[in-house]
């Protein structure tokens, strides 16, 4: 029996069954230090919702945070490289992306997506990103585009399991964006180190 204390600080165990049988290593990776990352926040309304609960906490961490954010933005905005400036002078360790929503309103055809976020990776450079997925919102193409975008394997955070207020039935309330910047950052504090 293997202890769950061992595996959770970066233990090789093996598990070996039986007479001949092959042995599986399982290795847990740490998390990430957050004291050593730049956090920078890109994206569409829902990102100028979530830039001030975010900083506030950053702030409070004492991680440095950037945000370029601009309402009625989609995708095919950011896969051009003028818009990345600020991220690129900021030199972030973390990119944090909220993007999705106008996208599903027919800014973007559902089947380039896959295209876009590569694009969007290539401009990232080496930094990490998190794609802040949209919440629970009632669009046609909500959740082809949320497909789209699960089917690249870009690491997530799951906004639509999450139960948000959103009064207009897409932005949250104030209270809405400081839950859900909580969520957000505690998913931050426990990604694992590449």
């Amino acid at each position: 029996m293997i202890k769950n204390d061992t595996l959770k600080y970066g233990s090789i165990a093996l598990i070996v069954a039986g007479v001949g049988a092959t042995a599986t290593a399982i290795f847990y990776k740490p998390k990430i230090d957050i004291s050593k990352q730049r956090v920078y926040l890109i994206g569409d309304s829902l990102a100028v919702g979530l830039k001030t609960p975010l900083r506030e906490i950053a702030n409070s961490q004492n991680v440095p945070f950037g945000v370029s954010s601009k309402g009625g933005t989609a995708m095919t905005h950011w896969i051009k490289e003028s818009w990345w400036q600020g991220v690129k002078e900021f030199k972030p360790t973390i990119i944090l992306i909220s993007l999705g929503t106008n996208d599903a309103y027919g800014f973007v055809d559902p089947n380039k997506v896959p295209e876009y976020v590569e694009q969007i990776r290539k401009l990232a450079g080496n930094a990490r990103i998190y794609w802040i997925m949209p919440p629970k919102v009632n669009m046609k193409n909500i959740d082809i585009v949320r497909e789209k975008l699960l089917q690249t394997g870009i690491e997530n955070f799951p906004s639509d399991q999450l139960d948000i207020n959103l009064p207009d039935g897409v932005h949250p309330s104030g209270k809405g964006y400081q839950q859900w910047a909580k969520e957000i950052w505690k998913a931050i504090l426990n990604l694992r180190v590449r």
